[in-house]
């Protein structure tokens, strides 16, 4: 995942992100999702949630990525889930 790290408040709500490196990995998905919760319990915790958004940006196709030359190698695989993956996404069209 990449380093930056952003957030603002308000007196009616909380927002933060995380970036990581180009995926279709549910797993890589829910693994930053649950980084941001955890910010988000950090800094209110007690307080009731009435609502959770989330919004991602930058998806494009998977022939457009390039792979990141100095990622940790993957041994098995692009996801141990991949097949999985793919034939949800093939049942969700």
């Amino acid at each position: 995942m990449w380093g930056s790290r952003r957030s603002w408040e308000s007196e009616t709500g909380w927002a933060n992100d995380v970036r990581f490196t180009p995926t279709r990995d549910t797993v890589v998905l829910l693994a930053a999702l649950e980084k941001l919760w955890a910010r988000l319990v950090r800094d209110h915790n007690g307080c009731r949630i009435k609502a959770v958004g989330v919004l991602l940006f930058n998806i494009c196709p998977v022939a457009t990525i390039m792979p990141d030359l100095f990622a940790a190698p993957q041994v098995d695989g692009p996801s141990d889930g991949l097949n999985l993956f793919n034939a949800v996404d093939r049942i969700n069209k």
